[in-house]
């Protein structure tokens, strides 16, 4: 049997909120929403980008196998954030 994928063709923007702190001469920040997404750099800029680069890569990780363990025949559509916002002022 040929398996079938349809996918729905949407472009999400997704927000996630990174928690960091400085930590003796670095910094250390993680993302609450994603476990296992954690960095600790030099500076604050390198964190955020390490972050970035970290949760696409465990985003990415999680999709495949998402994926994987899916039946051969499934849809795959978008979902748009509910509307959940975080007003937070940047103290650094």
């Amino acid at each position: 049997m040929k398996s079938q994928v349809r996918r729905e063709k949407a472009v999400v923007t997704l927000t996630y909120n990174a928690v960091i702190e400085r930590h003796g001469d670095g910094w250390i920040g993680w993302i609450r929403d994603v476990p296992g997404v954690n960095c600790q750099e030099k500076t604050r800029a390198a964190l955020l980008k390490t972050l970035r680069v970290t949760l696409a890569e465990a985003l990415e990780f999680q999709q495949a196998g998402a994926l994987r363990t899916s039946d051969e025949d499934f849809l795959e559509a978008a979902v748009h954030e509910l509307g959940r916002s975080h007003l937070r002022s940047d103290p650094w």
